[in-house]
């Protein structure tokens, strides 16, 4: 399949033009279908990774995301690899199909270009701080009064009616505070961050779900509603969905901790060769396992015989069959445990996931040729539709590349676009 060059058109939107035959694996045109969000416009005022993400799964989706930045940018563009200033790795892969507006949020025009968006939007969704978004009257009262029917998103490191709601979160504070740090040191001895932005990645689906739930009310009521999410309750929610414990009964039957997943021996196994993961929970699944292993006698340990006294004694499980792993290669216990149906792994990294030609395939990694950019591979939504697919219509752009043709839709005469761009 061939490449195809997108080009920003004179309305905001992009043309594609065939390039011809291409070497990218898994390349292709920019999918036209729309998405089951395609009726829905964001006003998007969100940096860095949570609000950035949950509105670029909007418009993989087929919402028309007006991302609006401030003069200086989204912090994210400048964060990892680039070709150009502005254009770096992590803008590109988490503001795909969304439009770029430009404004000062502290002049009078940068405030009546965000109303007169705000009018004609379903959402608005910001991880601003409460606090500035109070003192520039773009908190919900204030929008809500503009367009009564607005979905009003409000990410935050933590709750509104909290007394750290204007406390500075990123991702690293908020595993700290939520107890993933302490988790981590249970497992490996020291205090450790997860080698992702959990958080950020949690709070970006958990908002999705939000705004949707609430469009789908405004269906029936008519009325928009504020959603408000923080970071730092749904670490928490996820995490206790496993690590609840004992305490999910009062008084406590023990520790808020899953002794499985903090076990110091809970690790992939060490083969010959490699390192396989090897997650035989069941009951027929660790027996099938043992059989393999050639060690029955394991089923009939009172300590192993069920699934709640292996969940009990999970350390000195991994510690006792761990060194059988390493007598065969990676490829030899790959084979062995599909025939026993036993659920494995091989270990593989971020570079192998990337090679990986079902992602391609399925759509979920796209390579395409971007105008300024060149050759790029995005990463796109996870959720598949078979009505609905949703696609890739619009590539990261340039800070403010959609200024001028976003206000002409909403109103705006060439001379107040003019004068808006002069206050920036």
């Amino acid at each position: 399949m061939g490449t195809h060059r997108v080009t920003p058109d004179d309305e905001g939107g992009v043309t594609t033009t065939a390039r011809g035959d291409s070497d990218i694996l898994g390349s292709g045109e920019l999918d036209p279908r729309l998405g089951c969000l395609s009726d829905i416009r964001v006003v998007d005022l969100t940096s860095v990774v949570a609000g950035p993400h949950c509105t670029a799964l909007m418009g993989d989706m087929g919402a028309d995301v007006i991302k609006v930045e401030h003069p200086a940018g989204d912090i994210a563009r400048g964060i990892g690899p680039r070709r150009s200033e502005g254009m770096a790795a992590q803008h590109l892969n988490l503001n795909r199909n969304k439009r770029f507006v430009t404004l000062d949020l502290k002049t009078d025009a940068g405030r009546s270009a965000v109303i007169d968006l705000v009018q004609s939007a379903d959402v608005f969704i910001s991880n601003m701080r409460l606090g500035a978004l109070e003192r520039l009257r773009l908190a919900w009262q204030d929008l809500s009064a503009v367009n009564p029917t607005l979905v009003y998103c409000r990410i935050g490191g933590f709750d509104g009616s909290s007394p750290d709601r204007d406390r500075p979160a990123i991702d690293d504070v908020l595993q700290a505070v939520g107890g993933m740090v302490w988790l981590q040191e249970q497992l490996t001895g020291e205090p450790a961050y997860v080698a992702t932005a959990f958080a950020d990645a949690a709070t970006a689906v958990m908002a999705l779900a939000g705004v949707l739930a609430a469009l789908h009310r405004r269906t029936v009521t008519g009325r928009g509603e504020e959603v408000q999410v923080s970071m730092y309750a749904t670490l928490v929610s996820v995490i206790l969905t496993t690590h609840l414990g004992g305490h999910a009964f009062r008084p406590p039957l023990g520790p808020a901790v899953n002794p499985r997943t903090v076990a110091r021996s809970h690790r992939p196994f060490r083969t010959a060769d490699g390192a396989i993961c090897i997650a035989a929970t069941t009951d027929g699944q660790w027996h099938r396992l043992c059989d393999l292993l050639e060690r029955p006698e394991l089923m009939r340990e009172e300590r192993f015989a069920n699934v709640f006294e292996r969940s009990q004694n999970f350390a000195s499980l991994y510690e006792l069959i761990e060194p059988m792993f390493c007598a065969r290669g990676t490829d030899a216990w790959c084979e062995a445990l599909d025939a026993a149906d036993v659920p494995y792994a091989r270990v593989r990294t971020t570079e192998e996931v990337l090679a990986d030609p079902d992602l391609l395939r399925t759509g979920l990694l796209r390579d395409v040729e971007h105008e300024t950019e060149g050759a790029l591979r995005l990463a796109t939504s996870p959720i598949q539709f078979t009505e609905t697919p949703g696609s890739l219509h619009h590539l990261p752009g340039r800070l403010g590349s959609d200024t001028r043709s976003v206000m002409r839709e909403v109103g705006w005469d060439e001379s107040r676009i003019e004068q808006l761009l002069d206050t920036l």
